[in-house]
């Protein structure tokens, strides 16, 4: 029986895995530039993706997003869950570059989020201002 306000639950296998893959490597000591040949999605759709992922997330009583529900949102955003983690794959070396990443998934959902936001990291964040 731990701390309700720290408990942080796992949305699913597979965003976990993406999210282990960027922190392996955001620990590596490799260059910002993509592979040659290797395109990743965009930017922004990678976030808005993740932060919808979220947000259904903390919609659910256990905090998990079904496979079907988390296909619906990727398709939604033109995407799917193979080029998450080649969006990982591709900008985690560059530390800079993801750490503006989750701090923009932050922000948004702290925008979206009437009282309280979730950070990237599963982390239950009071609003700024509030």
């Amino acid at each position: 029986m731990g701390s309700m306000g720290c408990q942080v639950k796992p949305i699913r296998k597979p965003i976990r895995a993406a999210l282990a893959l960027a922190a392996a490597l955001l620990a590596s000591c490799g260059g910002g530039e993509a592979p040659a040949g290797q395109e990743s999605m965009a930017r922004q759709v990678f976030i808005d993706a993740y932060v919808d992922l979220r947000l259904a997330a903390m919609e659910s009583e256990d905090f998990t997003v079904t496979p079907a529900r988390r296909d619906e949102i990727l398709a939604r955003h033109g995407t799917d869950q193979e080029t998450l983690l080649r969006f990982a794959d591709v900008h985690g070396p560059d530390l800079e570059y993801m750490n503006e990443v989750w701090a923009e998934v932050d922000r948004l959902l702290q925008e979206r989020m009437p009282s309280e936001a979730t950070s990237a990291t599963g982390l239950t964040l009071p609003r700024s201002g509030a």
